[in-house]
């Protein structure tokens, strides 16, 4: 057996149009995340709540303000915040890399997982994985530096995901 052999590789291109997708369903990534997404639906619905209330009571200006904030500031965290996130990481990245679009390779060898985001590399150790969750296009695998790798199934130029899955169940279990 080469060194190769045991070798997958999962590669993509990297578009800000992909990276801006990614923020499409952040708050199911985590519990951390979906205590987040809570918190700023509570806030929400809590400003509203000030402000009906306000009224109702014919409350004062500064109330007004404070529950019109509230519903602003849970708004923006809600809906917006992770796009302008995505979009700012993505221009940092493209400005760092001098391209608009680069292709993001990950090694899947049997000692490592190696990121290589157009000239950046990263390594990743297996057993820092945390999680691996997956649908039917993607499969996040977690680190327990909060690092998240993301895959598509179906751009494996070497091996395939259900190898690949494979590899890393037999190397946790080790």
């Amino acid at each position: 057996m080469t060194a190769d052999e045991g070798k997958m590789k999962n590669e993509y291109k990297v578009t800000k149009e992909l990276m801006l997708s990614w923020s499409k369903g952040w708050q199911w990534q985590s519990n951390g995340a979906l205590a987040l997404f809570g918190f700023w639906c509570a806030t929400g619905i809590f400003g509203i709540g000030v402000l009906i209330y306000l009224a109702l009571a014919r409350g004062a200006l500064p109330g007004y303000a404070v529950g019109g904030l509230m519903v602003v500031i849970a708004a923006y965290e809600l809906f917006f915040s992770h796009f302008l996130a995505a979009s700012s990481r993505y221009n940092a990245l493209s400005a760092e890399y001098g391209v608009e679009e680069w292709i993001r390779t990950t090694e899947f060898t049997d000692e490592q997982i190696l990121l290589t985001d157009h000239t950046r590399e990263t390594v990743f150790r297996y057993e820092d994985i945390t999680d691996i969750r997956e649908n039917d296009e993607i499969a996040l695998i977690f680190f327990q530096n909060n690092a998240t790798l993301r895959i598509y199934k179906n751009a494996f130029v070497e091996g395939s995901w259900v190898e690949c899955l494979k590899k890393i169940s037999e190397i946790l279990k080790a």
